[in-house]
């Protein structure tokens, strides 16, 4: 059983950031708002950090992907990470490391484990959650598969996974040579 107090279902940021990007999302909108919740909630679950630990997570969180709808690109991690930092200048928040946020955004894609820096257990935390959500639980970590599906069944797909397969399969249309730009080594 998930423990509610893992489970991410609502954020003031993340809110406000969606909200204002609603029309850019689209259809998209709820699909890609329980992504950020069940990325949230995996991140819980992998501790030892926890979502709510660490503001520069909401707005990684809110940003991370944004670029695919925002900027109409498959190539989003650049573009994402330049909307989290604009995000960041206007807001004025202070006390979250905009370095940081960047870093959570850009290298959420590495397959291998992220080792670089002062926050390199907070950033492989992040991509290992993420991963956990793209993979539909394949890789799931030290996450039970039963905790996995049913943060799965509280934060229902929406068509997510979907609309990652039909960009993915358009970009390698596109660019046969490059299907996956968004991927680190």
């Amino acid at each position: 059983m998930v423990m509610t107090d893992l489970l991410v279902v609502e954020n003031g940021i993340v809110e406000r950031v969606l909200n204002a990007h609603r029309i850019a999302l689209g259809s998209d909108f709820e699909g890609y708002r329980n992504h950020i919740y069940r990325v949230a909630s995996f991140f819980n679950q992998l501790g030892p950090a926890s979502f709510e630990s660490t503001p520069a997570l909401a707005v990684a969180a809110a940003f991370h992907d944004l670029g695919i709808w925002v900027h109409n690109t498959f190539d989003y991690l650049a573009p994402s990470s330049r909307l989290a930092a604009n995000f960041l200048e206007a807001e004025g928040l202070a006390g979250i490391d905009p370095a940081l946020v960047h870093e959570l955004i850009v290298q959420h894609h590495k397959v291998r484990r992220y080792k670089s820096g002062p926050c390199a257990a907070l950033v492989d935390q992040w991509r290992k959650a993420d991963l956990v959500d793209v993979s539909l639980g394949l890789f799931c970590f030290n996450i039970p598969r039963s905790q996995v599906r049913q943060i799965q069944q509280c934060l229902p797909d929406k068509g997510f996974h979907k609309g990652l397969l039909k960009l993915t399969l358009r970009q390698l249309a596109r660019a046969p040579w490059d299907p996956l730009p968004m991927m680190k080594w």
